[in-house]
């Protein structure tokens, strides 16, 4: 029974228009899309886009939401009962089960409330408020896997420094040191460096939107202390804020941003194990800062933003291993805009929502630019036969190498299943000629258990069984 269905939804997914071609292709916006918005939150739950909050420009914040499913490409009410409060600027996380919101900005007050969303029940939580961090807008925020930690932002009259961890499956909020923290500041940047060294990396930003700044913090939750990052070496990015910054598995990418009124293209790698910066070319998309960044597993991608003149619709893709830039296609793509979402969903990437850079002509258009840059092709080498290798390493945590071979023009598919059948993650789904790939699945957001993955050509199939451990 679970053959038929996986090789019934194999068929679902080659005849639809949406998985079988590459390049810009819209969202939905018929009746049940979003209402316009900008400064909203969005995560990927695997399978699906969340959508919630934000400010429409009239005088008041939203506090409602939608599910976006790419596959059919429409949209579902997400329950509004015990949701939190109308928001924007907040902050958002996917736990790899349910979504978390928490703080942001309703009118001039300033929130330190919030609610946890469990897309399966589609039913609220709220979280509670004791010991939770003081109300604010534009805190980073981070998961660990098992912590929401809020750290730093401002309340328009002065930035702070402070934060906390917020443990859902206790409904409880554990204040973080202030020894040795960063100074205050917001329009930083923060990512989890996972396993091996589950610490959250604190980087740029300002005080109040003046006195930007080229430092940071390491923070480990485990100690709930602070590292000085008084001694990081090589060539350290220039003084920014509302830059992006990615995790790749190993290390941290920084890009773009401003400081006042210079804009910048130019970035940099940090390794956290070795303490070490490593520049990026300046060859890739132009100057901008309130743009998106994702990591596909192999590329970071950048899109949008604001050059200081206008906003843009423009973007590229970031190849650390070849520190090369792959520019993204015009045609088709989004108009342009700022204080936009972008999620990456198994093999596309998804822009919804923002405004112009003049504050208005809000937007609840988007797009998705499904790509084939997740996977890695080696054409020097013919293969014979179709294999599927076993996934490397196995148990894995948080992500796993996948290895094919394809001897001839196929038409491929690879999808990862948990044990009750059901999809989770789309790694391929298009033509590819001959050759030897290896595509990398990124778990971070998934429970741990027993997977399966299946190749499938017009003449070949096969599934293995790989093990998340975290």
């Amino acid at each position: 029974m679970k053959k038929f269905y996986s090789i019934l939804l194999f068929f679902i997914l080659l005849t639809s228009n949406i998985y079988s071609q590459t390049g810009w292709f819209p969202t939905s916006t018929s009746t049940d899309a979003p209402s316009p918005r900008s400064n909203h939150g969005a995560v990927w739950t695997g399978s699906k886009m969340l959508i919630w909050g934000g400010f429409d420009g009239g005088t008041a914040s939203l506090g409602d939401g939608k599910i976006y499913n790419p596959v059919t490409n429409s949209w579902t009410n997400m329950s509004p009962f015990n949701a939190p409060s109308p928001r924007r600027q907040f902050s958002t996380v996917w736990t790899g089960s349910k979504m978390i919101i928490w703080g942001g900005v309703s009118n001039s007050t300033y929130l330190n409330t919030g609610g946890v969303y469990d897309v399966a029940t589609d039913t609220w939580t709220p979280i509670t408020t004791a010991l939770a961090p003081s109300g604010r807008k534009q805190a980073s925020t981070i998961w660990t896997g098992t912590y929401m930690i809020i750290w730093g932002g401002n309340n328009d009259v002065v930035s702070v420094n402070t934060g906390a961890m917020y443990d859902p499956a206790n409904d409880s909020w554990t204040p973080m040191s202030l020894t040795n923290a960063p100074t205050a500041r917001s329009s930083h940047s923060a990512i989890w460096a996972g396993s091996p060294v589950n610490k959250m990396i604190i980087w740029g930003g300002n005080t109040n939107a003046t006195n930007n700044f080229n430092t940071g913090g390491i923070f480990n939750p485990a100690t709930n202390s602070w590292e000085m990052a008084t001694s990081i070496n090589g060539t350290t990015p220039s003084a920014r804020a509302s830059h992006s910054a990615v995790w790749t598995g190993t290390k941290m990418i920084v890009w773009g941003g401003s400081n006042n009124n210079t804009f910048y293209n130019t970035g940099a790698i940090y390794n956290p194990l070795t303490n070490i910066w490593e520049s990026t070319t300046s060859l890739g998309p132009g100057i901008r800062s309130a743009h998106t960044a994702i990591w596909s597993g192999t590329y970071m991608f950048i899109w949008g933003g604001y050059d200081g003149t206008t906003a843009i619709n423009t973007g590229s893709a970031y190849n650390p291993a070849t520190n090369s830039w792959n520019p993204l296609p015009i045609v088709n793509a989004p108009s342009a805009r700022i204080y936009h979402t972008a999620v990456w969903a198994n093999s596309k990437m998804i822009i919804w929502g923002g405004s112009n850079e003049n504050g208005v002509n809000w937007t609840n258009t988007g797009g998705f630019y499904e790509t084939l840059v997740g996977i890695n092709q080696n054409q020097n080498f013919s293969p014979e036969k179709y294999s599927l290798s076993q996934n490397y390493p196995n148990p894995f945590n948080p992500s796993t190498k996948i290895r094919y071979e394809i001897p001839k023009e196929s038409s491929v598919t690879l999808i990862i299943y948990n044990t009750l059948g059901k999809e989770v993650s789309n790694l391929n789904n298009s033509k590819l000629s001959a050759g030897i790939y290896e595509t990398e699945w990124d778990a971070t957001n998934f429970p741990s258990g027993i997977y399966y993955y299946m190749l499938k050509t017009e003449s070949f199939s096969d599934t293995k069984k790989m093990i998340l451990i975290k």
